[in-house]
């Protein structure tokens, strides 16, 4: 016959507890710095920031910017360098001859070409394979974009932030450039292509109103809150993905002789296509189009 065994509840008692419990507020607590750090990768690093130190000056002292290019530092690298109280942790080096003599005007083009690139291609100029035709031909620049990011910081202009163009006044350009930047702002790609390509005509209505929606928005201006490097989270909780919802739209309902010119002139990617999952357009109404239109990019 079978034996039923109750077990006591204080059977084991004296026994010693050697398990361990952690913490997740401490463990957070303590990690949170380094979780942050690991989310952005290639982030700006102290050891990034190679100074070449010119004679008669040591490591720390206050050193005019203008002497650090002289000695071979990039021009990030002597702003950030100028901007700092401790100046430990940075890498030193001995002088190095610049690659050109660095004058204002050489400075103001490298600056524009790089800021060119964040506003249309979001893109740090080293990043750029083939120069634009208007950086080399109108602007005038005879150096590849490697040597011109290079020159502006040794470690990479991936490594500083592109949040700094928002900052400059594009009024205040000359109206050539104002003209080019017009033509292309990084994340109006997909916009700018219910221009020149039409829906056809038995597209359903839900559909054939994005051609307005879209094509209002952009005759309203350029907007920082839709350039690609500025879309906030709840653009992206609003939207989910803009750009591929547009292309499905286009690929969808768009007269498909407008699509190859688009493909022909470079205004389309040939590689771009449409996507089922992308189809819901009940997002695209004028009144969340409006609600990121904000800080206009050609603001008066």
């Amino acid at each position: 016959m079978t034996t039923l065994v109750k077990i006591k509840s204080d059977s084991l008692e004296g026994l010693e507890d050697r398990g361990i419990k952690l913490d997740p507020a401490s463990i957070a607590q303590v990690l949170k710095r380094f979780v942050i750090l690991g989310s952005e990768p290639g982030m700006l690093q102290r050891s990034d920031v190679h100074i070449h130190i010119p004679i008669g000056f040591t490591e720390g002292d206050d050193i005019p910017a203008k002497s650090l290019l002289d000695a071979g530092t990039s021009l990030f690298a002597a702003l950030i360098y100028a901007g700092l109280d401790d100046r430990s942790g940075l890498t030193y080096k001995d002088v190095a001859l610049p690659t050109i003599p660095w004058t204002t005007e050489l400075i103001s083009q490298y600056i524009f070409i790089s800021f060119f690139y964040i506003l249309t291609q979001n893109q740090a100029v080293g990043s750029i394979k083939t120069g634009a035709n208007f950086i080399n031909k109108t602007i005038g620049s005879t150096r590849t974009p490697s040597e011109i990011d290079s020159a502006l910081f040794s470690s990479g202009m991936v490594k500083i932030t592109h949040d700094w163009v928002i900052g400059i006044p594009l009024k205040d350009l000359g109206q050539a450039s104002r003209n080019r930047l017009a033509l292309g702002i990084a994340g109006y790609r997909q916009m700018q292509l219910f221009f020149s390509i039409a829906a056809k005509s038995e597209t359903p209505p839900e559909y054939a109103a994005v051609w307005k929606v879209v094509k209002d928005s952009v005759n309203r201006g350029y907007f920082y809150g839709f350039h690609t490097n500025f879309r906030s989270e709840a653009f992206i909780r609003t939207f989910k993905s803009l750009n591929k919802t547009l292309l499905y739209v286009i690929h969808t309902y768009g007269v498909q002789a407008d699509i190859d010119m688009a493909k022909s002139n470079r205004a389309m990617y040939k590689d771009t296509g449409k996507e089922a999952r992308y189809s819901d357009v009940s997002m695209i109404t004028e009144a969340n189009f409006r609600k990121f239109e904000t800080k206009p990019i050609f603001e008066e």
